[in-house]
Order: C-alpha cells, then structure tokens, then sequence
C-alpha cells in the first residue's frame, strides 16, 4: 500500500468518534491496521479481493486501542477474492491476538462460498450472535455435491437471514433440510427466519415437487423452538406470477408454520 494512503487511514480511523472501517478491494492492507479497526471500532467491513501485508506494522497501536468506540459489535465480511486471500482474511480474524475481540459481536454478515464455513463452525467465536447473516450459493453440477449449513451452537441467536443463491438447477430449497434438523438444538433462541432466494434463471424448487421439510412438517416444531414467530420466505426480482408460485410452493415446504400463521412471502426489495 502507498505509504501516503496508509498514513491517511491510519489517522482518520483514530479520530474521537469513527465508529467504523470498510476496506474493499484493497492490494496489501496492513494487517495492523485491519487489527486495529477490530479492537478499536464498532463496526467492520471487509469486501472484495482483499490481501493483507503483515509485515508494515504500524507503531504504538497497541497503546491507542483504548481511544475509539470498541467493542467490536458488527462484522461484514464479503470476500470473493482468489482462495489464498479469502482463507489469510479468515485466519487473521481467528488469530487469538484478534479473535478476542470478536466475543463481543452480536450481528455479523458473511458471503461465503463452500469453502468457508470453518468460519462459523466457531461457536466460542460467535456464542453472542443475536443476528446472522448469510450468503449462501448453489452453482451446481453432476461433479460437485452441494451440502446443507450446518451451523455452530449459537445459544443467543434471535435472527437467521440465509441469502439464497441458485443455480440453473434450482437447488437451495432441499439443502435447507439439512439446517433446518439442526435449527432447534443449535439455536434454540430463534425468533425469525428468513429465506430470500435470488432465483436467477432458474425456478426455485427446480424439477423437484414440493414437499414439507421434516422438521416443519407438523407442529412438533414450536415445542423444539418455542421463540419462533415467524419464518419469512422472499425472492428478488420477480413479478405477480412467479411470486404466486413461489408462494404455494413455499406453503407445501412449510405446512405447519402456514397453519400456525408464521409464514409471510412476499418480495425483498434490496439486500
């Protein structure tokens, strides 16, 4: 990185009141300063192609962790660089100089490909999450298994948000069988799901007929999450007749929830 740049974003982050960080696309980040925004900020972005330089630390860091705003509360991570890059993004942030100051964190957003689900397979790392988001995409084909999330033990989570993206196969629905068996003993807290589905060219449950998810399939299910209030099930980008059928097969995927009065379809205008 240009050392004016860096010496640019190293003042402005310490500034009395910057509450928050967004590094995107970036060339050789310091990672001093990327631990900094961690331990000093409220609030953290990382998108894009980005790698880190470890070895341009900046001086006294540690001395002026304490001026700003922190704990970390908020983390956004949207990583779709080339596999090194993404994977040294997620170690850095499980580093235990940094991962300390991730147990604070109540709400974090991550876009992830199939080869990043270690990182939420933390479940010390995360046992304070009241909300979560999710990118989760399905490009398959006949040599590539798609597998379901299985998510860590997230005892205080309140909030799902799983931002489904198909593939020309139309898979996504039936892998959420595999999370959903796992919903009720690894975040018993849950309050509301939501599902929002970017069809691209395909239709949602692809060639398969609808069927009920067993873990919704009768009203077992509040017992299993007594919280649960409702389940949100959206799609981007569609119009009046698609939005119809999306509707009726979501009500055959989630029977119980539609008579219980928890189920809302409908459209979601931005992500």
């Amino acid at each position: 990185m240009d050392p004016l740049i860096q010496s640019t974003i190293s003042r402005v982050i310490r500034l009395p009141g910057v509450r928050s960080l967004r590094v995107d696309c970036i060339d050789k980040f310091p990672s001093a300063l990327l631990r900094y925004g961690v331990y000093a900020l409220s609030q953290l972005t990382i998108l894009g192609d980005l790698s880190l330089d470890e070895t341009d630390q900046t001086p006294g860091e540690d001395s002026e962790l304490i001026t700003n705003v922190g704990p970390l509360q908020k983390l956004h991570m949207a990583i779709v660089g080339q596999s090194a890059d993404r994977l040294s993004s997620y170690a850095f942030m499980r580093r235990p100089d940094v991962r300390s100051a991730l147990y604070h964190l109540s709400w974090i957003c991550v876009a992830l490909d199939r080869d990043g689900w270690d990182f939420l397979n933390d479940s010390e790392l995360f046992r304070n999450l009241t909300e979560l988001v999710v990118t989760w995409a399905f490009f398959h084909n006949d040599a590539q298994t798609v597998h379901p999330l299985h998510l860590p033990s997230l005892p205080n989570l309140r909030q799902i948000s799983l931002h489904i993206i198909l593939s020309s196969t139309g898979m996504g629905v039936l892998e959420f069988i595999g999370t959903s068996i796992t919903l009720a003993e690894r975040t018993p807290a849950l309050e509301d799901l939501r599902l929002i589905f970017s069809p691209l060219d395909a239709p949602v449950g692809g060639e398969q007929p609808p069927k009920p998810i067993p873990f919704f399939d009768d009203a077992s299910y509040a017992q299993k999450l007594p919280c649960l209030r409702q389940i949100r099930c959206l799609m981007t980008e569609v119009n009046p007749m698609e939005l119809e059928d999306f509707t009726a097969y979501m009500a055959a995927v989630f029977p119980a929830p539609l008579k219980a009065g928890i189920l809302a379809c409908g459209i979601q205008s931005g992500l």
